[in-house]
């Protein structure tokens, strides 16, 4: 026997949270032009960064040493990922007002 589908009622729609994304920003490396990290910006704030990612490639300038992003400066508050699943980040440290980020890659 067939069921009258008329009876059954609708499940209303489930409102979605609003999105935290505010903008992706890609560092990528300045000498062999690798991605390396993404920067989302989760909040509007006054917080200024200057950040610089040391690239993952061993030899990607020309004298066969790593690479490294360019400067950037980012306003507001973020959450990083590296682009690669098998990169990871090693450190973090504050070098003269610039965060400096050192990639490696997992074993």
């Amino acid at each position: 026997m067939i069921e009258d589908q008329e009876h059954l009622e609708e499940e209303p729609e489930e409102e979605l949270a609003p999105a935290l994304d505010m903008g992706v920003i890609l560092i990528s490396c300045a000498d062999c032009n690798r991605p390396l990290l993404n920067m989302l910006k989760v909040r509007d704030s006054d917080d200024i960064y200057k950040m610089k990612v040391m690239c993952v490639n061993k030899k990607c300038t020309p004298d066969g040493e790593r690479g490294e992003s360019w400067v950037h400066t980012l306003k507001g508050q973020y959450f990083h990922s590296t682009i690669k699943q098998r990169d990871r980040v090693l450190s973090m440290v504050e070098e003269d007002g610039v965060m400096i980020v050192r990639l490696g890659k997992k074993r």
